[in-house]
């Protein structure tokens, strides 16, 4: 009898140490209600081994006897096809979120529609050959003609050299993302060593399980990833075809230019260079491609005005019977200028169509026709101006697309993983209730075990 009593006695024991870790793992959730990638934790409680009471000859009393239950285990709260599905639409997220960015601040250095934008510059450029052309002996028209042109050369040299600096920034991102891949894949690889030490312990790894996660949601920004848990706990994180993380282990991504210099490139070191299919590390690459393109694309609009005014200009006569000369210097928007002549005499503005014809205009108004001519330049800067928005506009599309989605998953990902105060507060209460039944059982079996040990035989003494 005794021994059953002692088996009561590990019972209420067994209740009250279950609780009290119950207790303990709400308590922890409550206190992580806003740390960020936190999961909620849940103790799986479940009955305790079972033993044989053969001792009585009874029927009733013979078979399987309950003894109590204890903690399996602490369950993190975690569905891993949200999880899969939120980092595939975390790097559609930071892709677009680069584009987006990379061509709003194109349009911020274009600057238009604005006073002093390249489209207000070539309308008073050509504005003043029009005005040439009715006074062409004026030095004063003259003088504003060849300030229009230096104003506009400025204005083409100065935005391809923001252009410039805005796609040699983007090579810097490049190289902070890959050496952040890094960073996030050694780091990996370290709670990876640790989470499997806690495991072959029989420890829990939750919070380590969480830190890793959260820093497998921050790579997926950067690019995209696959997954692959191994029994021990540890994963194995891959990009594309390459394993970046495979236990404790990590191969290093490296980024540069190519051995011709002209195409930034990405690659495993000591392998083959690829291309990202997602993520913020893609978009800075094609940040850095679209850049190039409206740099090209000024080029033309710079090298369309240098060619069609120079042509018409050579044909010209100047005030003193000047004639084949440029007005324009270089070849793009990188050195376009005023022809040093032109800059020494304004005579040499070629407004007329004859020599020694100071009233003559005709040419001046060529000039000032290609606006609306099929060289018109200020057409060409409409079709990219045009482009531009509708790059831009699709870009912004496409982010709040995806930030809409990241928003549904992410708000399945908290009610699963995500802590309920309410919900905590209400199962604390029944764990406290428990607790207390468990130790109110206690003292309820120490009285029967006093009434065996101290008072069983004394009537009649």
């Amino acid at each position: 009898m005794a021994g059953t009593i002692s088996n009561l006695l590990e019972i209420g024991l067994r209740a009250l140490m279950s609780n009290q870790m119950a207790v303990q793992v709400s308590a922890h959730n409550i206190a992580n209600a806003n740390t960020d990638g936190y999961s909620r934790q849940k103790v799986i409680l479940s009955p305790t081994s079972p033993f044989s009471n053969q001792s009585l000859a009874k029927p009733l009393m013979a078979g399987q006897m309950g003894t109590g239950d204890g903690v399996a285990r602490v369950r993190r709260m975690r569905d891993e096809f949200l999880d899969g599905q939120y980092r595939k639409v975390l790097t559609s997220v930071g892709e677009w979120d680069v584009r987006a960015d990379m061509l709003e601040r194109i349009e911020y250095l274009l600057n238009e529609p604005s006073e002093n934008g390249i489209a207000s510059a070539i309308d008073g450029f050509f504005s003043q050959w029009h005005e040439l052309s009715k006074n062409p002996e004026s030095m004063a028209v003259r003088a504003s003609v060849r300030e229009a042109g230096s104003a506009l050369s400025s204005a083409l040299r100065f935005l391809r050299a923001n252009l410039s600096d805005l796609k040699d920034s983007f090579d810097r991102n490049i190289a902070v993302m890959v050496e952040e891949i890094n960073s996030i894949a050694e780091r990996v690889a370290e709670l990876n060593g640790k989470i499997a030490t806690l495991k072959v312990s029989g420890g829990n790894p939750s919070d380590l399980e969480d830190l890793r996660d959260l820093l497998l949601d921050n790579l997926s920004k950067i690019v995209p990833i696959s997954k692959w848990e191994r029994s021990d706990g540890m994963v194995d994180i891959f990009v594309g075809s390459h394993a970046l993380v495979s236990g404790v282990e990590t191969e290093r991504l490296m980024a540069g230019p190519t051995s011709n210099g002209k195409v930034y490139a990405v690659w495993f070191e000591g392998g083959d260079s690829f291309i990202p299919l997602g993520g913020k590390l893609k978009g800075y690459m094609e940040a850095r491609e679209t850049a190039g393109k409206y740099i090209s694309l000024l080029d033309s609009l710079a090298s369309r005005i240098i060619e069609s005014v120079n042509s018409l200009h050579r044909l010209g006569y100047g005030l003193g019977g000047s004639t084949d000369a440029n007005f324009f210097s270089g070849s793009d928007s990188s050195d376009i200028g005023i022809d040093p002549l032109i800059e020494e005499d304004l005579g040499r503005i070629a407004a007329a169509k004859a020599p020694n014809a100071p009233g003559d205009g005709s040419n001046a108004l060529d000039i000032a026709n290609i606006i609306g001519s099929k060289d018109d330049p200020a057409e060409l800067f409409r079709s990219i101006l045009s482009r531009l928005g509708i790059e831009s506009q699709e870009a912004r599309n496409s982010l709040e697309a995806s930030k809409v989605v990241e928003g549904q998953i992410a708000n399945h990902r908290e009610a699963i993983s995500g802590v309920s105060l309410d919900e905590e507060i209400a199962a604390l209460i029944s764990y406290q209730r428990a607790y207390s039944a468990a130790a109110r059982f206690i003292t309820i079996v120490d009285e029967m075990l006093d009434i065996i040990v101290n008072r069983l035989g004394l009537v009649g003494r």
